[in-house]
């Protein structure tokens, strides 16, 4: 008796859906629909057949007659668009494939979930709604709470909104019917699944399952748009998790497939991960788009689509092919066809796939994954290594447009000549405050003004700069550019933060409303403009309190009113009639507790790396001729959590988005977190350098690139270790006498002014004569530390002022 050939039938797809292998002594039939043929796919299997188009009732009919000809043995779909009705039509005629149930459960979000439910695994509060009403009542049950709302079906981000008021959830509620039609698939109603918040960073799980026994292959790290569309722009393998969150994922990811019921064939599960907690976003009995199935192979040598054929055929899987330490795929929004190739040599880039757009005006408003449609493909010994590569290769296949960068000189030269040339496009302007050191060579102009901050012709010369030199985009890196760069931007039509948004990030008052009205803590306040105002002020609010400007900046100009001394005193220096006009200044009720900051970067309304730490003595201190240091908190510590959850909430939910660095601060008082303020920039003192040893991730490099609207160039695998800072005021006077470094195990930057240097009062928390970062076992460890550095200090240093020779 002669056993029939076995026959495997696939529906639709991409040339991805085809094994690399074939199945021996095996009959390859492909239903294909014309908008994906590719003569790849007709020269690779023995039967090619295209129909119009794809549903459940035509292709049970097709599959039937298949069938009667030549019975099919098995039966394979990973393309969401026609899953489920290749599910439906394997169920009808009993051809082996992966259970309907488990590709309906998977295809609709609301019964996922519910499986969730029935199998008691832990997922965020949601609810399915077919009305605008029903969304509207879900986020006043979360008492107002952000909340993420999604088509029921649909893939590559398509519907996919945050919303964070009314206004939000109106646009993107009638935004719905307008998605394209595989967003709204098997689903006629436009029904949404609304679901609270995940905290933490977004990653995929791709794993291969045989008759129901589940293997992780890979976690997918990835970068997205951030709120409010989360569209993703570039992932990368392996991700980068500490071992406890790996286990984590890997757990969750197995019960909900358990749940779903999959047995046979990839999936793709997205989840979010904070700590150890392991939230699901969504999964899919497929493998995942945007080149993440190759970057599997890549990294594994393991090819899912022909995997899956050998299973549902009864066979042992080949053997795995060559691998990778790590690849990565970024997303290419536009691309000048003449650089591809130049893009393309680039070693370790696998591919350069061109993108539809070749200007960045052609590229419109980025609302799901289809509208992103070039890549760039990379591998590397790791990840940094192959995200890098991406990195280069993008930038060659655009070009690099010129942009202008405003920034104080210190910042520039503590980020390093080689960086700043390797993140800042040739032909570029630099407009800054002193000497620099750079290479003057890939700029088109350097501009110096010696008194950065107060030269109010700088505005003017940055907007005829930009003309002249056709220059895209405006970088800040300190707080005295982001009111300038803001209004040029506004006045020029050029992306990045504009002049309303970024009034919020410089005028405390208005900051502080927008927070306070977000249900955020800030410390009671008052904005005063005559004396008698600040008299009431501190009546109402109590001694102590302090009286700042709100358009400061490193502490200028802050007091601390202790009583009512302290208040004449202030008032004799002439804040409010000395400046020819009514001057406001802002009161706070001062707060008891540590003060607490954290530095990161934002995208597009979304913290995308933030790190958190302790300061270690004031400001005021500081700026009085005294020492301020800081420690890195431990990223899992009770305190870093409250103080890194207040920044998210800040920057997510109460401010306007923008891409860039900041700097947050927010004191730990007994009753609670309060929020100090914050500020679109990057972090002063020796704070990028203490950040970078601590999780290897450049602030001043990020905030760049984020400006730029490039992506990170460093995935962060969370943090290597402690670090800390000291920074010493000068004295005003002459140093006549300090060692030439820092002397301790732990130091990893020693700066230290040469003795016969001048210095004056310092103004600003910004002009240090000594800093050091050093490495830290513990808070406790990082504190002596401290102690041991002010000890040497005060021991070696001697200043001459005008009337005695002082220690410092």
């Amino acid at each position: 008796m002669t056993t029939p050939t076995p026959h495997l039938v696939i529906v639709t797809g991409n040339d991805s859906s085809l094994p690399v292998v074939a199945p021996p002594d095996t009959l390859i039939t492909l239903i294909q629909t014309p908008d994906r043929a590719t003569d790849f796919q007709r020269s690779a299997v023995h039967r090619y057949l295209e129909v119009p188009h794809l549903d459940a009732g035509a292709l049970t009919e097709l599959l039937r007659r298949i069938h009667y000809e030549t019975p099919v043995t098995a039966l394979a779909c990973f393309l969401e668009a026609g899953i489920l009705a290749a599910a439906i039509a394997a169920n009808a005629l009993g051809i082996r494939s992966n259970p309907l149930a488990a590709v309906r459960t998977a295809h609709d979000k609301a019964l996922t979930r519910r499986a969730l439910e029935v199998h008691g695994i832990p997922q965020q509060r949601w609810q399915l709604c077919h009305s605008l009403d029903e969304v509207a009542a879900f986020r006043a049950s979360l008492a107002g709470a952000p909340i993420i709302i999604k088509p029921v079906t649909g893939a590559g981000s398509a519907g996919v909104r945050l919303i964070r008021d009314d206004a939000d959830l109106a646009s993107a509620w009638h935004a719905i019917s307008g998605l394209k039609w595989w967003a709204l698939q098997h689903n006629p109603r436009h029904a949404v699944i609304a679901e609270a918040v995940l905290p933490g960073n977004e990653f995929s799980v791709e794993a291969m399952s045989i008759n129901g026994r589940h293997e992780v292959l890979a976690v997918t790290g990835k970068l997205t748009t951030g709120a409010p569309e989360f569209v993703e722009l570039g992932h990368w393998q392996p991700a980068q998790l500490l071992p406890p969150q790996h286990h984590a994922v890997v757990t969750r990811t197995i019960e909900v497939l358990d749940a779903i019921g999959h047995r046979t064939g990839p999936s793709h599960t997205e989840v979010m991960v904070n700590g150890t907690d392991v939230g699901l976003i969504e999964t899919h009995t497929r493998f995942g788009g945007d080149q993440i199935w190759e970057l599997t192979q890549l990294t594994t040598g393991r090819h899912f689509a022909t995997e899956t054929v050998f299973a549902l055929l009864g066979l042992d899987a080949p053997a795995p092919g060559p691998r990778h330490g790590a690849a990565s795929m970024r997303k290419l929004d536009w691309a000048d066809p003449e650089r591809i190739d130049d893009a393309e040599r680039l070693r370790d880039v696998v591919r350069v796939a061109p993108p539809k757009q070749h200007r960045p005006e052609d590229v419109t408003a980025i609302a799901d994954s289809s509208d992103l449609t070039g890549y760039v493909l990379t591998v590397g010994d790791d990840v940094q290594q192959a995200w890098a590569t991406a990195e280069r290769s993008c930038a060659a296949a655009k070009g690099d447009a010129p942009v202008l960068v405003m920034s104080p000189a210190k910042v520039v030269n503590h980020f390093g000549r080689e960086r700043f040339a390797a993140v800042v496009p040739s032909g570029s302007v630099l407009i800054t405050s002193g000497p620099v050191d750079v290479d003057t060579s890939r700029l088109a102009d350097l501009v110096v003004f010696d008194e950065y901050t107060t030269d109010d012709r700088i505005p003017i010369v940055a907007d005829e700069l930009i003309g002249v030199h056709g220059l895209g985009r405006v970088i800040v890196l300190a707080e005295a550019d982001v009111l300038r760069a803001a209004e040029i931007r506004g006045r020029r039509g050029l992306r990045g933060q504009q002049p309303q948004d970024a009034l919020l990030f410089r005028d405390k008052a208005l900051m502080k409303r927008a927070v306070r009205a977000a249900g955020i803590a800030v410390a009671p306040h008052r904005e005063v403009r005559t004396a008698l105002e600040l008299r009431d002020a501190t009546a109402e609010l109590g001694y102590p309190c302090v009286v700042k400007p709100p358009h400061g900046r490193g502490s200028s100009g802050v007091s601390v009113l202790d009583d009512a001394e302290a208040l004449r005193d202030f008032l004799r220096t002439g804040p409010f009639s000395d400046q020819g006009r009514t001057s406001p200044w802002l009161v706070e009720a001062f707060q008891p507790g540590e003060q607490y900051r954290v530095d990161g970067v934002c995208r597009g309304g979304r913290v995308t790396f933030a790190a958190a730490a302790i300061y270690v003595n004031t400001h005021l201190d500081f700026l009085g001729g005294g020492y301020m240091g800081s420690l890195m908190l431990p990223e899992q510590s009770d305190e870093a959590r409250t103080v890194l959850s207040v920044a998210r909430s800040v920057l997510e939910k109460a401010l306007p988005a923008y891409d860039g660095g900041f700097h947050l601060e927010v004191f730990l008082t007994p009753d609670g977190p309060v929020f100090s303020e914050v500020g679109a920039r990057i972090g002063g003192g020796s704070i990028p350098e203490e950040v970078e040893l601590s999780y290897g991730f450049n602030l001043v490099e990020e905030a760049i690139l984020a400006q730029l609207g490039q992506p990170s160039r460093r995935a962060v695998a969370g943090q290597r270790g402690l670090a800390g800072q000291l920074n010493f005021s000068p004295v005003p006077g002459t140093l006549l006498d300090a060692p030439e470094r820092f002397e301790h195990p732990d130091v990893v930057l020693s700066e230290i002014a040469s003795p016969g240097m001048s210095f004056t009062s310092m103004t600003h928390t910004n002009a240090e004569f000594a800093r050091a970062v050093f490495r830290a076992d513990s808070l406790e460890s990082g504190r002596d530390t401290i102690s041991h550095l002010l000890q040497h200090m005060n021991a070696t240093t001697k200043w001459k002022d005008s009337d005695h020779v002082a220690t410092a």
